[in-house]
């Protein structure tokens, strides 16, 4: 490790106080270690992620380290053994309530443990995934600002930009607000801060329509059952946030957003509330191919959904960028190359979905203006209250528009990149930058607070 006396300016190597894996674990994978106070047994900890024999077999483990000087290291044994990851990557515990959380990755995935003390016992929940798979929200870190609880992990890129390519390693940082239930559970939820940055109202304007669809005030049906029904909105807005009910009509009921490419048609991309099997899902294909209704080069999150329920959705937007918050409850963020500057809609396939009491806010920076279809290149609809062209345009690829440079107005952290002088945003909390400070600066901390006797 390192150590830095000048707030992180510069750094001195300190490689007399390297700790090897103890004997009996593996000594390729040993890594991830966080140090932090803790405050129950007035020490300094450090947990890594390591691997070592547990019920018969090798597996994944959490070790913990003490410490009163953050020099001298006691190993102390496993504090997590669940017995069923190769890795536990990135651990982070975390106190919520009265309950000690510890957050773990492996599988493209971001989980949590649960239990009533910090010594442990730690358990897995019975749904312990609280946003997508496949690289869209992994190695999460917890973080507390202004006495709300921030969960920071980062959404892959996709090899070439292109939407039919599976994500990769590395790309945005994306904040979620962690919210504990009743039960002691979690559940993610979007910032609440982002009412702060959202200000400036968009009139829910539909373009078109296609099919069973239907608006009524600030609201649509979507039947769904004589085929795909859409309601086209127009131009997407570069950011934006689209607060809404919903309701399923039955448990196979599928329906949600849809985005890019040919605007809103078969040709467009999709974001689904699935009923039919308790998903919220991006397959990263068209609507004209939604009976394989699968994981493919996107991502899902579970959500159980009950026929008449009403369930909140929120869907945040920023360039290629797109987060569902579900309720309150899960999130599943993803990205759409192909979504920017073309129109996105709403659509209903199998039986109903209807959408209550929409409201979409954006920001000053936003050129798109309501119930204007984008003018890239037209979008397969039939007309609805507003005439529009049912034109099948040449199939070629459409670039990403350039993401905006992140400023202080921004609610994004800014993204790695090729070159170090570029900033690409992503779609986080207004509170982001000061939440990764505050993880970023938690060892410096730790170093500058007095030993506790």
């Amino acid at each position: 490790h390192a150590v830095s006396t000048d707030n992180g300016k510069t750094w001195e190597k300190k490689t007399e106080e390297t700790i090897y894996p103890p004997d009996g674990y593996n000594t390729a994978d040993y890594r991830d270690s966080q140090v932090f106070w803790c405050e129950e047994a007035g020490e300094y900890w450090m947990t890594v992620s390591g691997r070592c024999k547990t019920n018969g077999s090798e597996n994944g483990v959490v070790i913990l380290y003490t410490s009163d000087n953050l020099k001298d290291w006691t190993f102390k044994g496993n504090i997590f053994e669940p017995n069923h990851k190769y890795m536990l990557e990135c651990s982070d515990i975390r106190k919520i309530g009265d309950k000690y959380y510890l957050f773990y990755s492996w599988d493209c995935i971001t989980y949590y443990a649960m239990s009533d003390s910090v010594y442990g016992p730690y358990k897995d929940p019975a749904d312990n995934v609280l946003s997508g798979n496949a690289f869209t929200f992994y190695a999460a870190k917890s973080a507390y600002l202004n006495g709300k609880c921030y969960l920071c992990g980062w959404l892959g890129r996709k090899i070439g930009k292109k939407d039919s390519k599976v994500y990769d390693w590395a790309g945005n940082m994306v904040i979620f607000e962690v919210k504990q239930k009743s039960d002691g559970t979690l559940a993610l939820d979007a910032p609440s801060t982002y009412s702060d940055y959202f200000t400036k109202a968009f009139e829910f304007k539909p373009v078109g329509t296609k099919g069973d669809a239907a608006v009524n005030g600030n609201g649509i049906t979507l039947s769904g059952k004589n085929g795909i029904s859409y309601v086209d909105m127009g131009e997407l807005p570069k950011t934006m946030i689209l607060t809404c009910k919903f309701t399923v009509d039955s448990y196979f009921s599928q329906g949600g957003l849809c985005f890019g490419t040919n605007g809103v048609g078969e040709n467009s991309y999709y974001i689904m509330l699935n009923a039919a099997n308790n998903r919220v899902q991006y397959d990263a294909h068209k609507l004209s191919n939604i009976s394989a209704a699968k994981d493919n080069s996107g991502s899902y999150v579970g959500f159980r959904y009950e026929p008449g329920k009403e369930y909140t959705l929120k869907v945040v937007v920023e360039n290629e960028i797109i987060a569902f918050y579900i309720n309150g409850e899960k999130t599943l963020v993803n990205r759409i190359y192909e979504a920017p500057g073309l129109d996105f809609g709403f659509f209903g396939a199998k039986s109903g979905v209807t959408f209550s009491d929409i409201e979409i806010k954006v920001t000053d920076a936003v050129t798109a203006k309501p119930g204007v279809p984008s003018s890239k290149r037209n979008v397969i609809i039939t007309p609805g209250t507003t005439t529009k062209p049912e034109t099948t345009p040449p199939e070629t690829t459409v670039p990403p528009t350039e993401p905006v440079t992140s400023g202080t107005d921004s609610p994004a952290t800014t993204e790695p990149s090729e070159k170090p002088s570029d900033s690409k945003p992503a779609v986080i909390a207004a509170v982001a930058a000061a939440a990764i400070a505050a993880i970023g600066g938690t060892v410096f901390a730790l170093i500058r607070r007095k030993k506790k006797h």
